[in-house]
């Protein structure tokens, strides 16, 4: 088991390089790692799940119950206008000791599983790429969807949003989500369609069903403070994928392949995507996802969309099966904040 002492090395880790866009968190997760009763709690909470994002969204969700806390009053995601300050310590001091309980519950059942939105901006232009593929190889561009560790389905509605890179305007621009993102382009965003979607479907180990109050305001709860506009597209998002009717299974990536991917009908490609899924795989997963997608690729084209941490940023990547050839075609904010592309890199072959 981890020790307290290394828990409390991440969360001042966590404020003093990870937390680059949140003021308050830098703030409060070394104020956390101060605390031996919080350090302490975090040692029960389940495998593989980062000691200061679970508890920073425990502490979030446990004020939305509290709108007295004067805590409540740092978190703009809760309509709080306060930035941190010399009063905060006291704020936070006088509120979790309260709270220990029900933070605990928390930290032991939940786990760091964001349905991120603006992503799906950085998506895009990977099925672009797609579609492009498609019509070269004289095949309309018309593909199944299905997202690894897709969590609630958010992105898995990715072609009932609205885009914005920089001036450059896509999609509907009366749809109920317009995502928002810097382009850091020489020249500006491909004006090629994407694929259009057949079917779609979510595979993940624990979906979350944003008809379920307790497991949406989780999700909410990993909203950093000061991303106001994050909150207000995952809130937009959940409403579409409520009336689109996506559905995610409950399976882990390497049950449902490639079997998965064999049962989708009509003979159609599918794109397969994941994104901050593929780097909490060890390095035999990732080849048996490889293996499996390769595998797959014997009755259909597979096109694997992937993004995922890098330093820097994320890298966004698409890969053809069969085959294997990667080509790298952004790098982007984790959040989708900017994306740069860099489609006329050399590709790749994983296999």
């Amino acid at each position: 088991m981890e020790t307290s002492e290394r828990i409390a090395q991440r969360l001042r880790q966590f404020g003093e390089l990870e937390a680059t866009t949140s003021p308050l968190y830098r703030r409060l997760a070394p104020l956390a790692a101060a605390r031996p009763e919080l350090v302490a709690l975090l040692r029960e909470r389940r495998s593989g799940q980062p000691p200061a994002n679970v508890l920073l969204a425990a502490l979030q969700r446990r004020l939305m119950a509290r709108p007295e806390a004067p805590l409540r009053g740092y978190f703009a995601t809760l309509g709080g206008t306060r930035a941190p300050d010399d009063e905060l310590a006291t704020a936070f001091d006088a509120f979790w000791p309260g709270e220990l309980d029900a933070l605990a519950g928390l930290v032991r059942t939940r786990r760091v599983a964001t349905n991120e939105v603006r992503r799906a901006a950085v998506l895009r232009l990977a099925y672009v790429a797609v579609a492009r593929r498609l019509v070269e190889r004289e095949r309309p561009p018309t593909a199944h969807l299905v997202e690894i560790g897709a969590s609630a389905g958010l992105l898995l509605a990715w072609d009932r949003f609205a885009y914005r890179y920089g001036s450059a305007g896509f999609g509907d621009p009366d749809a109920p989500v317009t995502l928002t993102t810097t382009w850091r382009g020489t020249v500006p965003p491909d004006p090629h369609a994407p694929f259009t979607v057949a079917e779609r479907l979510g595979v993940d180990v624990e979906p979350v069903d944003l008809d379920d109050p307790e497991a949406a305001a989780w999700l909410r709860a990993l909203i950093w403070p000061e991303h106001v506009e994050r909150a207000a597209a995952f809130d937009a998002a959940g409403a579409v994928v409520r009336r689109l009717g996506v559905t995610v299974r409950a399976a882990d990536a390497l049950t449902f392949l490639p079997g998965g991917l064999d049962a989708l009908p009509g003979g159609l490609p599918a794109v397969v995507v994941h994104a901050f899924t593929v780097n909490q795989f060890s390095d035999a997963m990732r080849r048996a996802f490889d293996q499996a997608l390769g595998e797959a690729a014997r009755t259909r084209p597979i096109y694997r969309v992937g993004l995922e941490w890098a330093p820097g940023g994320a890298r966004l990547e698409l890969t053809t099966y069969p085959g294997g050839r990667t080509t790298l075609l952004a790098r982007a904010d984790p959040h989708g904040a900017w994306v740069e592309p860099l489609e006329d890199e050399p590709a790749t072959t994983s296999r």
